[in-house]
């Protein structure tokens, strides 16, 4: 799965999330804006119907622009919003929907706020695959391949946040190395992590299998 817009209306997007934060209007908005933050966050977490949430979804993506001042209710969003991305449960257009809601927030925020979208969206990924089977297959899949266009989106802040994956993937398999264990073998996060880097790796042409081994080797 993946979503290209044209370059033109890339710009719109930049263009249109540029706001006077300081004019009196948006002050005057402030307490609003938080309150209907707040008032979202709770319904991303207690909705279980599959059209009302893909329609609360749908209106967020709107009113981030306005929301981008106020980054510690914007943490609160980016988790339910990646826990809806991220559970097998959702509806595939639902998930759909959540990570448009994240790609529109990636392209519009600032490094910070595209750093903590980026780890929020590798650690969902990583705990919605822990079941993998037959069923729940293409929505992993679904997951991977918007998950890798949300990194392509900032080349910078997808490298350092790529590397201290790899790093963690290193010291996992220096545990499994020094301290092997039941547990450690079949390492399912192991695996996942792994399926994670060869993810990037498919989408940075420059970022070679080899390349990557030889950063966890050099970690090791």
């Amino acid at each position: 799965m993946c979503v290209v817009f044209p370059q033109s209306h890339y710009h719109q997007l930049i263009f249109q999330s540029r706001l006077n934060t300081d004019s009196k209007k948006y002050r005057d908005l402030t307490s609003v804006l938080k309150s209907h933050a707040t008032s979202l966050h709770h319904l991303l977490t207690t909705l279980s119907d599959a059209a009302t949430l893909k329609l609360t979804l749908t209106s967020i993506i709107p009113l981030l622009p306005y929301f981008l001042s106020f980054k510690k209710y914007l943490r609160g969003l980016i988790k339910s919003i990646v826990g809806i991305w991220s559970d097998p449960a959702s509806t595939e257009a639902t998930r759909v929907t959540a990570f448009l809601v994240l790609r529109r927030l990636v392209v519009i925020g600032d490094a910070g706020l595209r750093e903590t979208s980026l780890k929020s969206v590798y650690q969902g990924l990583i705990k919605g695959s822990r079941n993998t089977n037959v069923h729940t297959l293409p929505g992993v899949n679904l997951m991977k391949n918007s998950a890798a266009e949300l990194w392509v989106l900032d080349a910078n802040v997808g490298y350092t946040t790529g590397f201290t994956f790899i790093r963690q993937l290193a010291i996992h398999l220096r545990s499994c190395i020094t301290n092997p264990t039941k547990v450690c073998i079949p390492s399912q996060p192991l695996l996942l992590r792994t399926q994670s880097l060869r993810s990037a790796s498919t989408h940075y042409p420059s970022t070679s299998p080899c390349v990557i081994t030889n950063s966890i080797k050099g970690l090791l």
